[in-house]
């Protein structure tokens, strides 16, 4: 009996991925037959075209069986979303300039992800604070909203953040159900500051262990995360996927003082700044 096997596969990390997969595609899956593909058939000159070979894409699912484990449960379902939502990314791709690609792909997937994680945001970055900044202060663009309650600092505050946080994140992969396994390189609470070597990301290798899944990968994984989590917000996230290989190095910093404004969210504003002409 190969207990290492049986815990990958019937472990707390198999069973939290899985949940935590199923969790985010209540909010992200429904956006490739709802959103993306009703625009495919509206741009495409042959939609019987379109309608076929994403039929042959679905018919590639996985039918979860019983028995399976939560591993292979998370792999099948992750399997099939991503096989579906890279297709349909490379059709658009083909049909649409590559501002208009961008803005709408990642648009609209950003917006699923604002839906399900957005609110998060403030309590991820208030879990690595200890509270050393006093008052967070209210941002530009929300000036007028009443200030923030003083977190209180203390020596349970200190021991959780510095020590127990790191701990848990260096044991337990809480990302694992996107990106599969990673490496720290960095991870500073102090300094607010975390970087991740994903050797394998999952995005890929759950559809293939050689080919990887650009467009997924680049709009509705990097553009949409750094998106949501953008420079300036309560988290920041940026991420280095070095395709064609399978690896990527992801970057997080958190400020607690940052405040979070769930009506300011308009990506495609975020995706295209910079890009319109002078006035």
């Amino acid at each position: 009996m190969d207990i290492a096997k049986i815990r990958e596969e019937w472990g707390l990390q198999a069973s939290f991925d899985y949940l935590m997969l199923r969790n985010m595609l209540q909010y992200c899956w429904m956006v490739v037959p709802h959103t993306y593909l009703p625009v495919l058939r509206m741009l495409s000159e042959d939609v019987g075209r379109v309608d076929a070979a994403y039929a042959d894409v679905v018919a590639q699912r996985e039918q979860i069986e019983r028995f399976d484990s939560p591993r292979e449960r998370w792999r099948k379902t992750y399997g099939s979303y991503v096989r579906e939502l890279n297709w349909v990314s490379v059709e658009l791709s083909r049909l649409l300039s590559k501002d208009q690609y961008e803005a709408f792909v990642t648009g609209a997937m950003a917006r699923q992800v604002e839906a399900w994680a957005g609110r998060l945001k403030p309590g991820m970055a208030r879990l690595f604070d200890s509270g050393r900044d006093g008052e967070a202060k209210p941002s530009a663009a929300n000036e007028n909203a009443p200030a923030p309650r003083r977190r209180k600092s203390g020596a349970v505050a200190n021991w959780v953040q510095n020590t127990l946080v790191p701990k848990v994140m260096g044991q337990f992969n809480l990302g694992g159900f996107l990106v599969g396994p990673m490496n720290f390189e960095v991870l500073d609470v102090q300094a607010r500051e975390m970087k991740v070597y994903i050797p394998n990301c999952a995005m890929h290798t759950v559809v293939s262990e050689t080919e990887p899944q650009t467009e997924a990968c680049l709009q509705s994984c990097k553009g949409a995360c750094e998106a949501v989590f953008a420079r300036g917000g309560p988290v920041e996230m940026e991420f280095e996927p070095h395709l064609p290989g399978l690896d990527c190095t992801m970057r997080v910093r958190w400020n607690p003082a940052a405040r979070y404004d769930d009506g300011a969210f308009v990506p495609e504003a975020r995706l295209l700044e910079g890009r319109r002409p002078a006035a």
